[in-house]
């Protein structure tokens, strides 16, 4: 039961690929967010392999000079070779340059005693304005 239980969490992080994609509502028709806001953020999943995954924990982080939000999605099933897509909204309470860390992929094995992750995406930027 413990060897499946640290195979398990290897195999489900492996074979698949993310894409982050960000929204917002342009009041002004700036090129970002406005300051009070929420950033909608996109995540999109896809398992390439024929094996299904379950579970999976999506993190991000969003860092300012003054704060950090965590945010996470969880994706409770990706079927093979197909894609999940899940969204997280963030409301951003201070302008200036924010920066959006990888986006990491999460799986535990079975009764949680083997975790492993995977970052996928390159950091990325957005500019809040007041």
């Amino acid at each position: 039961m413990v060897i499946l239980s640290a195979v398990t969490p290897w195999l489900s992080v492996y074979g698949l690929s993310a894409k982050r994609d960000k929204r917002f509502i342009s009041q002004s028709n700036l090129p970002g967010p406005v300051e009070g806001q929420s950033l909608d953020v996109d995540i999109n999943l896809v398992n390439k392999c024929w094996i299904p995954r379950f579970l999976l924990n999506v993190q991000y982080s969003i860092k300012s000079q003054r704060t950090e939000t965590d945010e996470s999605v969880v994706l409770v099933r990706v079927g093979p070779r197909a894609n999940s897509e899940g969204t997280s909204s963030a409301k951003i309470s201070t302008h200036g340059a924010h920066k959006l860390s990888g986006v990491s992929v999460e799986s535990m094995g079975l009764f949680g005693l083997f975790r492993r992750h995977r970052t996928f995406t390159a950091s990325d930027s957005v500019l809040v304005y007041p």
